[in-house]
């Protein structure tokens, strides 16, 4: 991790901590009241309750927030129930891992009453950091690592007050470590599970009363997962280490440490699946002190495939319930028991209306958070409440409930979206009044090259500041290969970056090797990209694999993004319809078209190419929507679509807000929003792949002007926008344009 690319990447991941777009300083408008508390958030920002935890700590009043941030670097932020104030996020140390998410922190308080962290990981260095002083967040010391390989740290207290912290060590076992009496450094490992080649484990060690252990566990079967078949996890365990440190079984029969896989079959087995998986095991316990454990079971894919399943052990015998359905196996939930009989359970259900609900694809994992209520011990479940916010194809995982939390702040969770490049997902917290709020400065600022291909260099390092696997390349001299490359670049996770035709752009080849892209996706023919661009790639740059898209005219190389992207297990779908013979209204329609997961198809203004018919018919698609005016999509080719939706207005200006206004109700976020020129393809290309992984939409400028209908998506989402990013030099926008977004916002605040 010491190669050039890799200083690189942290250096444009530090200088992008706190989101800082390249190109300018961001002006700032006025603050705005949003339901999470900060997005910057990695894909898995924190992880379920089984991997990492305690993700968060109530100390007093103030609830404490760790949670991987840009970089995967640890992240903490607070908040204190009795004043409302909310303070952080603050970086809390630097975690090496590239493009991995499994290095989220873990929080524990030492006995002086300073906040620690243990992060980073993942079969590589367990890190360690403190805070300089109690009770304070904005700045951390880094302390001696824990173990030079070690993944999933989870944090306890003994009967004695020292620490416990388990994890899983290089060699798949489970380690545990005890701390001095100060709680800060830890001692030799003890190894409590066994692994072996064909046999690793995934565990949640949990803190019972009076500083005893509580842990489940499930199996995995190295040799099932080769095949890919839900990573091979099988089988539910729960064993307990009483206060004298003696391991038991759930009945206290005592059990031998460390403790392999015939030995936990035969001891400490609670649920035979019988080979189905079994995953996202979680353990807690409840008043009268049996151990209850939750666990998702289910086989196969789709709706209802998965149960989320109640264990509990009373009266010398396991008991069994149901509280839910949902699709994935990666779906996640946790449980608090309370007070008497009382049980609650926030789980993960439903889809997230992505693909990938088999094997070892967690792209349909997440959904929305539903809160589940027991009265009997968990005996019967009723549903209490959504949790996650309602919001079109958002979906939500790793619910965490609050260490000591109480009152408003009792359950952390997170955005999720299946990508690990990515560093934009919300935050949340939410408690007994439902998700607390918090005032979120609204930032204007702009992402700028010299010349075209430089701009779309400069947002591939705001998009993609640790890296990326893929690259996708166009030419920088037409639009149409480049637009339509605009969803299939997002279900990459790659940047879509423009070049010249006969070599790499200046600068190009350094911001390939400094994503550390292994794969280069070509869009276009050897007219559009000539040989010499492979070449290239392959001398120049990380890249080894070169694939070429293309066709004889813009409406094949169309059809051959779309086999690209096209997903056999999806069911029927949508497809967005443009011009081929007009940039403006694809440009647009590009970020909707890769947040619904879809291609973006040509036409011509009086007929449907045989080629988009093609792609229609592949793509099983049941509706067209359609962005352009009769003029550049006429009505008799609208009539031929299936269940066509048209977007249009008199100028591309209100073309774009409609395209807006639309995806708002369908897709997008409204916290984000790209500014471009109308007048100029290229930085709406280069902005439209941007908006994509923002959710945003893009909307157009002149040089000088903000247009009304631009004018009035700022008055409309003046109570929603956190940011507002301008695309291009200020020969393409002005260089008023920032102020004048920020003028138009504080003016309309207050209405």
């Amino acid at each position: 991790m010491d190669s050039f690319a890799h200083q690189l990447r942290r250096c444009v991941r530090l200088a992008l901590g706190l989101l800082v777009f390249l190109g300018s300083t961001p002006s700032l408008a006025h603050a705005v009241e949003k339901p999470f508390f900060a997005e910057n958030g990695a894909s898995e920002a924190t992880l379920s309750e089984m991997a990492i935890h305690p993700a968060s700590v109530r100390i007093g009043s103030v609830t404490y927030i760790a949670y991987q941030g840009p970089g995967y670097d640890p992240y903490v932020a607070s908040y204190d129930e009795a004043t409302g104030a909310w303070d952080g996020p603050y970086r809390a140390g630097t975690n090496p891992l590239s493009l991995d998410t499994h290095g989220a922190p873990s929080l524990f308080v030492d006995a002086a009453g300073r906040l620690h962290i243990i992060y980073g990981g993942h079969n590589r260095t367990l890190l360690h950091s403190r805070v300089a002083q109690a009770g304070a967040i904005n700045e951390w010391d880094e302390l001696p690592y824990i173990d030079t390989a070690g993944t999933y740290p989870q944090v306890m207290q003994d009967s004695t007050g020292r620490l416990l912290l388990f994890y899983r060590t290089s060699a798949y076992d489970w380690a545990m470590r005890v701390s001095n009496v100060d709680r800060e450094l830890f001692g030799e490992a003890t190894i409590v599970l066994e692994g072996a080649p064909d046999t690793w484990w995934y565990a949640d060690f949990r803190q019972g009363a009076g500083g005893t252990v509580h842990a489940a566990f499930v199996w995995v079967d190295n040799n099932v997962r080769a095949t890919g078949v839900a990573w091979g996890r099988q089988n539910a365990y729960y064993m307990h280490r009483l206060a004298d440190g003696t391991w038991t079984d759930a009945a206290r029969v005592e059990v031998a440490l460390p403790l392999d896989h015939a030995s936990a079959d035969t001891q400490v087995r609670i649920f035979d699946s019988q080979a189905r998986p079994v995953n996202e095991i979680s353990v807690k316990e409840d008043a009268s002190g049996a151990p209850c454990v939750l666990f998702l079971t289910g086989e196969g894919a789709g709706p209802d495939a998965y149960t989320w399943t109640f264990a509990r052990f009373a009266e010398g015998a396991w008991s069994f319930s149901s509280i839910a359905k949902t699709d994935h196996h990666f779906d996640s939930g946790a449980i608090l028991p309370g007070a008497g009989a009382a049980i609650e359970a926030v789980v993960v259900v439903g889809e997230n209306g992505a693909a990938g609900a088999v094997g070892q694809n967690q792209r349909g994992r997440g959904g929305r958070l539903e809160r589940f209520v027991s009265s009997d011990h968990g005996a019967s479940w009723s549903f209490a409440e959504r949790v996650s916010p309602d919001e079109p194809l958002s979906a939500f995982a790793d619910p965490q409930f609050v260490k000591d939390g109480s009152g408003r702040a009792r359950l952390t969770f997170m955005e999720w979206n299946n990508d690990d490049t990515a560093f934009f997902n919300r935050m949340y917290l939410w408690g007994d009044d439902g998700l607390v709020s918090r005032d979120i400065t609204v930032t204007v600022g702009r992402v700028a090259g010299a010349v075209r291909a430089q701009t779309a260099i400069e947002i591939s390092k705001v998009g993609f500041p640790e890296g990326a696997r893929t690259v996708v390349i166009a030419t920088e001299r037409d639009y149409p290969d480049a637009l339509t490359g605009v969803p299939l670049a997002s279900h990459l996770s790659a940047p879509l970056l423009l070049t010249a035709a006969d070599g790499l752009s200046p600068g190009l080849a350094e911001e390939i090797s400094r994503l550390g892209a292994k794969t280069a996706v070509l869009l276009g023919g050897r007219t559009a990209l000539t040989n010499n661009i492979q070449t290239e790639l392959l001398s120049r740059t990380t890249v080894r694999s070169v694939e070429r898209l293309e066709g004889a005219t813009r409406y094949d190389t169309a059809l051959a993004i779309s086999r690209k992207m096209y997903d056999p297990t999806r069911e029927a779908t949508r497809a967005v319809i443009v011009s081929g013979e007009g940039w403006p209204d694809a440009a647009t329609a590009a970020p909707l078209a890769a947040a619904l997961d879809v291609p973006v198809l040509l036409v011509r203004r009086d007929y449907l190419p045989s080629q988009t018919a093609s792609a229609l018919a592949e793509w099983k698609t049941t509706s067209a929507i359609v962005v352009g005016g009769d003029s550049v999509v006429s009505s008799g080719v609208v009539a031929g679509l299936p269940m066509p939706i048209r977007l249009s207005g008199p100028t591309r200006y209100e073309t774009a807000y409609q395209v807006a206004r639309f995806g708002l109700d369908e897709a997008l976020l409204p916290e984000r929003l790209l500014l471009a020129t109308g007048a100029k393809f290229p930085d709406a290309i280069s902005g439209a792949s941007l908006a994509a992984r923002l959710r945003a939409p893009v909307l157009f400028v002149t040089v000088d002007e903000m247009p009304p209908p631009t004018r009035n998506y700022l008055i409309e989402n003046r109570l929603e926008l956190t940011r507002v990013i301008i695309l291009g030099a200020t020969g393409s926008v002005g260089s008023s344009m920032e102020s004048r977004v920020s003028k138009v916002l504080d003016l309309w605040r207050d209405l």
